[in-house]
C-alpha cells in the first residue's frame, strides 16, 4: 500500500511541476560539448575538449569560437565566477582565465604545466581553486 501511495505521489506531483521549456538550439561545434557555463551577461560558454571554446551571446542561436591566449584547446570544464570572470581548464596545458566575456585568455599556471585541470571551486573571497591530475592509475 504504501508502494502504491508513494507511485501515486509520484505521478501527480511530476504532472504538476513537469516543465517543457527546452529548446534546441544551434550546436557550437561538431564534436561533442564536454563543458558549458553561463556569465552573468547572460552569454553562454561551451567546450567541446578537441577544438576549445565557443561563445554565445543570443541565447544559442549562433556561436563563435573565441580562443585568443589559449595555449591548449583540449578544455574539460569553464566556470563563470560570480564577478564575471571565467576560468577554464584544459586537458594537460591547465588552467587560464578571461576577464573581458571571453575575449582573452591568459594563462594561470604559475609555472605549473602539462597538468589536466577537471574541477574549479571559487572561495566566497574570489580565490580559484582547481583539481590537477598529475598521474595515471593503470
Amino acid at each position: 500500500m504504501k508502494n502504491l501511495l508513494f507511485l501515486l505521489v509520484l505521478f501527480i506531483s511530476n504532472n504538476i511541476y513537469s516543465q517543457n521549456f527546452w529548446h534546441q538550439t544551434a550546436s557550437p561545434s561538431s564534436g561533442t560539448i564536454v563543458t558549458i557555463s553561463i556569465n552573468s551577461t547572460g552569454y553562454i560558454f561551451a567546450g567541446d575538449g578537441v577544438t576549445g571554446i565557443y561563445r554565445s551571446t543570443d541565447i544559442g542561436v549562433t556561436w563563435s569560437q573565441t580562443n585568443n591566449g589559449l595555449t591548449n584547446t583540449s578544455l574539460q570544464i569553464i566556470k563563470a565566477k560570480p564577478n564575471g570572470e571565467l576560468v577554464a581548464g584544459s586537458q594537460s596545458g591547465g588552467a587560464f582565465r578571461s576577464t573581458n566575456s571571453g575575449d582573452n585568455w591568459v594563462s594561470i599556471n604559475n609555472g605549473i604545466t602539462n597538468y589536466g585541470v577537471n574541477i574549479f571551486a571559487t572561495s566566497p573571497n574570489g580565490y580559484i581553486r582547481f583539481m590537477m591530475l598529475t598521474s595515471t592509475i593503470k
